[in-house]
């Protein structure tokens, strides 16, 4: 009969974490599932995800992290009515997952002490300045604020959360079967396995993988690694532009405009697209790696490691998000058509040429097989063929609005803007663009230094380009 096929009832456990294994029989697919319900529907007792039933296997696990102690819990085995179900058997194992959580937070608390006591140490005895503890303040503030959504007690549901949850429990899968690096996740398509591994990099990824194996849930290790993620491009954004303006304050108030812009904001936390946060993450190395390239003085001896900067990126951005990868790819080959002249010159030709060779080695081992998978394998791809770039370009009043409302609509040619997603760049930015044009129209720009000069023209071209580019209207 349609309903509860088999019900293991009052299972009163103490906390901790445990692996469930149900043993069963069935010759359909997606209809027959299991799940573990409390008999206090209002207590936060459990923690567990439903799991569906396939019949080319005979046997289904899934994690349960139990939150309080010997609370009743019901593991319900669920028949649809189609085909047949047998249940043989349940099992329920410990494991030490709690144990490895409670040291890894005891860990973090003793580093951060131990951080903060020697911090005092260095202050008392070297005297650190009034301003480095200002930029340290501030930059701390900005980074709350960035990652203030990872003090929410869920994750937003948005339209790429589930893929990367999936892939990050991939990574998982894949290194408990020994598998390194990951190319094939084992566990998708019903244990088939699945190659996303191989079209899309994951080797940040491996960070929240890594909660995972500790024992954290995926929505909890996804939360953690959005943290670092928002630190991180705080930081590296600080960084970069501190040493492109060579002043702190600078650099202070240019990360707060980066790592809070509302595009990032929109795709980071309510779109949920890790592979794109990755990419805001890494773009401001571009900006500080290419300033270094043609505005250092080529004569000097630091000038030889000027490619540093933009191997790694290069080389991470591959490895995060393919698009964005892309994207830099044509504005950096517009950017060196622009100032051939010094592309050009031995020296910087040298360092450019370093990238491109450091480069491919380092993602090498990512991009052969992606380059093998798509010279030899067969693909079928759905849902791209008639799409075009306009169905989802901005209408121009996108990039002046200043309040967004919580939509969620990027079908413009569809619905026009009504119920609008947050798609803009913010009003802030564009004034700091219109601030540009008008120091430029007055003849004011001749004041500053050649090299902040060549930065704010290029700077300016390709945001008029990057804001054109994003239009319905663009061809």
């Amino acid at each position: 009969l349609q309903g509860n096929m088999v019900d293991f009832e009052n299972i009163t456990l103490p906390r901790g974490v445990y692996r469930l294994e149900l043993q069963y029989e069935t010759d359909v697919d997606y209809k027959q599932f299991c799940n573990v319900t409390c008999s206090n529907p209002d207590s936060r007792t459990v923690r567990v995800n439903d799991t569906p039933l396939f019949a080319g296997l005979h046997q289904t696990a899934m994690d349960m992290w139990v939150l309080r102690d010997n609370e009743p819990l019901t593991v319900h085995a669920y028949y649809s009515g189609e085909g047949s179900m047998l249940v043989q058997g349940l099992t329920i194992r410990q494991t030490n997952a709690l144990n490895r959580i409670y040291l890894f937070v005891l860990v973090c608390f003793f580093f951060c002490v131990d951080l903060l006591y020697v911090y005092v140490l260095y202050d008392k005895a070297y005297h650190i300045p009034v301003k480095n503890k200002t930029i340290t303040f501030l930059l701390g503030l900005i980074i709350l604020a960035a990652a203030l959504p990872v003090s929410i007690d869920y994750v937003l549901g948005g339209a790429d959360t589930t893929y990367h949850l999936m892939r990050v429990e991939g990574i998982v899968d894949g290194l408990r079967a020994g598998q390194f690096p990951i190319r094939i996740s084992p566990e998708w398509q019903q244990g088939y396995g699945y190659a996303s591994p191989i079209f899309y990099g994951e080797t940040i990824l491996y960070l929240e993988a890594l909660f995972r194996l500790i024992g954290f849930t995926v929505t909890t290790s996804y939360r953690l690694f959005q943290l670092i993620m928002a630190a991180a491009t705080v930081l590296i954004s600080y960084f970069c532009y501190k040493k492109i303006f060579r002043e702190a304050y600078i650099g202070v108030f240019c990360s707060m405009l980066y790592s809070l812009s509302v595009y990032r904001i929109y795709k980071v936390w309510i779109c949920g697209a890790l592979g794109e946060g990755l990419g805001f993450m890494l773009l401001p190395v571009f900006v500080y790696g290419f300033y270094r390239v043609f505005t250092q003085d080529i004569q000097e001896e630091s000038y030889k490691r000027s490619w540093l900067p933009l191997t790694v990126g290069f080389s991470l951005l591959v490895q995060s998000h393919l698009l964005s990868g892309e994207l830099v790819g044509f504005f950096t080959v517009l950017l060196c058509l622009i100032l051939w002249k010094k592309v050009f010159r031995r020296q910087t030709f040298l360092v450019l040429a370093k990238t491109v060779i450091y480069s491919a080695l380092l993602s090498a081992w990512f991009l052969v097989p992606f380059a093998d998978y798509m010279s030899t394998g067969g693909f079928v791809i759905n849902n791209v063929s008639a799409r075009t770039i306009q169905a989802r370009g901005l209408y121009p009043a996108h990039l002046l609005l200043t309040f967004f409302k919580s939509g969620g609509t990027v079908l413009f040619e569809e619905q026009g803007m009504y119920d609008t997603a947050p798609m803009g760049v913010g009003i802030a930015l564009i004034m700091a663009l219109a601030l540009f044009l008008f120091l430029w129209w007055s003849g004011r720009l001749r004041r500053m230094r050649k090299e902040e000069r060549g930065l704010g023209i290029v700077a300016g071209i390709f945001a008029v380009l990057s804001l054109w580019m994003s239009l319905s209207l663009f061809p």
